[in-house]
């Protein structure tokens, strides 16, 4: 038996047991394959380091850090806008 065939068997028993519902194969695939993903998520999430502030200030900072592209796109939009209505409004 391979180890696809003892997760569709751990799951049809299951529930089968709790909530007395014979599902297929195809709904039993479809759970087996969500339950991996999960599992691969987790993972995922605990390499990620977590990222600690000893202060609001350090937290600021840090966001500041992280949107000063957006920061300087905005000034950008906003000074061609003055630019250019001064421009056509002379």
């Amino acid at each position: 038996m391979t180890e696809y065939e003892k997760k569709l068997e751990q799951f049809r028993t299951h529930y089968k047991l709790k909530y007395g519902v014979e599902l297929d194969d195809v709904t039993l695939y479809f759970f087996v394959r969500v339950n991996e993903m999960q599992k691969d998520l987790r993972r995922e999430i605990k390499k990620i380091p977590a990222v600690r502030f000893r202060s609001g200030w350090d937290y600021f900072l840090y966001g500041l850090g992280k949107n000063i592209p957006l920061i300087m796109i905005a000034v950008l939009l906003f000074v061609i806008i003055v630019v250019i209505t001064k421009i056509l409004f002379k």
